[in-house]
């Protein structure tokens, strides 16, 4: 990733937003924005993030249909899933429309989006 990655966090629960920060702020990332629909990440997109971290399950336009959306502006967008679903369907289907991986809220998440983003590093490397 770049030196000062730019992040979208799309999620319309509050918590995960706090959630997602903190971790990201504890790998020293703070180039953070927040977004609590696709509609509004789909506004800014042309920022082009370095990373978009995405909801499934949100008010109006749902995770795959925002993701569909982002990859028809920035086809090589980097785009991780992360729901509260562990339906096996739903994550081939989000790694089949173009998301690079697909984390399950858990108690696990922390560990995981931790262990994602320092592979990242280790490959852009």
């Amino acid at each position: 990733m770049p030196s000062n990655p730019l992040i979208f966090i799309i999620d319309d629960d509050k918590f995960c937003h706090v959630l997602l920060c903190s971790i990201l702020k504890k790998l020293s990332i703070s180039n953070i924005q927040s977004y609590y629909s696709g509609q509004a990440c789909l506004e800014n997109i042309d920022q082009e993030p370095s990373l978009v971290l995405l909801d499934y399950e949100m008010n109006g336009m749902n995770g795959l249909e925002t993701l569909h959306k982002i990859k028809a502006i920035i086809p090589d967008s980097k785009v991780l899933m992360i729901s509260s679903r562990k339906d096996i369907s739903l994550i081939e289907e989000a790694i089949k429309r173009g998301a690079d991986n697909y984390l399950v809220k858990n108690s696990e998440l922390p560990q995981k989006l931790t262990h994602y983003l320092n592979r990242q590093e280790a490959l852009l490397t």
